[in-house]
């Protein structure tokens, strides 16, 4: 399996040291055409299941070569989780380079301990290095509270992103071997709720007749709770408020549906609570139709097709009763990872220089694709880049260790340049699933307004608010509320009441002098402050129709 440009999570790697160094891996007799003096560079990766080592490989080769770097990498784990990088924060010992989830507690931890260099100040210190940060992540990734940004961001849409650069996160798969058995349409029998449970039903009686164990219909690792985005569930009000999808009528009809769903076998909590994987529920043969998030599921798919032959398919779209195209939430809007210069660096401006190689056209084709001839080649027919089968055919520790473009993508890809260039893979399984992808990508939307309008700032107790409040509210508590021995009418309103309840105490939520709707207020006015930086009065896409 391959990572193609989403997030792969693999094994991972000990903390490496801190600071600045010469040592590292042996680059005698490697190409140094940079003009610059050899050097070594810490990287520390925010990112458990990080994997890449520099080594000798044509990549690391390549990128020796062109800025005389050396790379030494090291990343957080899986038991401690960014344990690592907060000690590292707290004893001001943070390696050359750092990447962590954007705007994520480790990141806002650098920057309060003024622990990382703001990008324009590097760049005023060293002016010989041309400022290739776009304008757009100056103007949505800054830190809210100093209006600085602080690292760049990788997987960033620009606001000039034009349709079809947008990628969703959210899929919905069903079997092609059991859509044939079936003869079900993967359109129209999956066109609205109504439909989808009908088939859902037509499925189960089938298996069960079969004798198929435990067999699950509908797979969904969060109780559905993502078929919102599916619906087309607005999230901002008429006025132009930020609107919590969750407190629609929309939303609590959905949550009655799943509930039917539930009591009638075509949903298990084995799914929503995890207690049986997706990658096992597949390769079980033990499930049908499956809502997952593309990025980090889409390996299972390909598992499915190699060792099953089964090829799974794209089902809808599903559509709401007006019959609304879905408004699928977009990946990483305002990027995935934030890579940061530390003070503790003592070549800031080689770390500088490295990451401007990174981000320019020809790093990120290096990052993206690896090395023409070899891991790439250009069609001749359309222009677009295309994996070789060589490299498809490699399982990932050799391409890794032949080719090493594994995790640059991810550390700092900008995401419209290379997706422009990538044409879909010619080969199954990588071909039909990116083209399940480029399917429901096309009801992506640009969901910035609602990025980023959560309190950083603790001190003023919003945070923890919101987080109580949040935890008040379960989805899965309400969408079990009823169960099999219940008539449709009284398990409607068991769910309404367990939904209304919720709500309530959500919405009741008080600590000290800071209440919910506290959160709620903050929330509306970072809301209109991003309308207002876009010049729009109504962000909902379905208000513009």
């Amino acid at each position: 399996m391959k990572k193609l440009w989403c997030v792969l999570l693999s094994a991972a790697l000990c903390l490496g040291a801190a600071g600045c160094a010469d040592e590292g891996v042996n680059t005698e007799g490697w190409v140094n055409e940079s003009g610059e003096e050899p050097i070594t560079l810490t990287w520390f990766v925010d990112v458990d299941t990080f994997n890449k080592e520099f080594g000798d490989n044509l990549t690391d080769r390549e990128i020796f070569c062109k800025t005389g770097v050396r790379i030494e990498f090291s990343n957080s784990d899986s038991v401690t989780g960014s344990s690592k990088l907060n000690t590292m924060i707290m004893k001001n010992s943070l390696t050359d380079l750092v990447s962590t989830p954007a705007e994520g507690g480790s990141h806002v931890q650098m920057i309060k301990g003024n622990r990382i260099w703001d990008m324009k100040s590097l760049f005023a210190e060293y002016p010989e290095v041309e400022d290739f940060v776009p304008a757009d992540m100056y103007k949505w990734c800054s830190y809210p509270d100093d209006g600085k940004l602080y690292g760049i961001r990788s997987h960033f849409f620009g606001d000039d992103c034009e349709s079809g650069e947008l990628l969703a996160n959210m899929v919905l798969v069903a079997s092609g071997n059991l859509m044939e058995e079936y003869g079900l349409d993967p359109q129209e029998d999956f066109s609205s709720m109504d439909k989808l449970i009908s088939s859902l039903e037509k499925v189960k009686e089938g298996e069960q007749k079969k004798g198929t164990k435990g067999f699950i219909p509908f797979y969904t690792a969060s109780g559905g709770e993502e078929l919102n985005e599916f619906l087309a569930i607005p999230r901002e009000t008429p006025d132009g408020d930020y609107l919590d999808w969750r407190d629609t009528k929309e939303a609590k009809e959905l949550a009655v549906d799943l509930n039917y769903m539930y009591r009638k076998g075509l949903i298990s909590n084995l799914s929503f609570t995890e207690s049986l994987k997706l990658k096992d529920a597949i390769m079980q043969e033990r499930v049908f139709l499956v809502l997952m998030n593309f990025a980090n599921s889409q390996y299972e798919l390909w598992d499915a097709y190699n060792d099953l032959g089964d090829q799974y398919v794209a089902v809808g779209p599903l559509r709401n009763d007006d019959g609304d195209d879905p408004l699928l939430t977009c990946w990483t809007p305002n990027g995935y990872l934030a890579t940061c210069i530390s003070k503790n660096c003592r070549y800031p401006e080689r770390a500088l220089k490295l990451l401007e190689f990174l981000y320019s056209d020809e790093g990120q084709v290096l990052s993206n694709f690896g090395i023409e001839g070899e891991s790439y080649y250009i069609d001749e027919t359309d222009g677009k880049y295309y994996y070789t089968n060589e490299y498809y055919a490699m399982e990932d520790y050799e391409a890794a260790e032949v080719y090493g473009f594994n995790w640059y993508e991810v550390l700092t890809s900008r995401t419209p340049y290379w997706r422009s260039l990538m044409g879909l893979p010619k080969i199954n399984p990588a071909r039909f699933t990116q083209e399940i992808h480029a399917y429901f990508s096309q009801y992506a939307y640009n969901t910035r307004v609602w990025n980023s309008i959560h309190p950083t700032d603790t001190t003023t107790g919003l945070p923890n608010v919101m987080n109580t409040a949040n935890a008040k509210f379960v989805w899965t508590q309400i969408i079990t509320a009823a169960d099999a021995s219940k008539g449709d009418a009284e398990a409607r309103e068991l769910v309404l009441a367990k939904y209304n309840e919720q709500l309530a105490a959500r919405n009741n939520v008080q600590i000290g002098t800071v209440s919910y709707t506290d959160v709620t207020d903050f929330y509306t006015a970072r809301f209109k402050e991003h309308k207002e930086t876009l010049g729009e009065e109504l962000a909902w896409p379905g208000y513009k129709n």
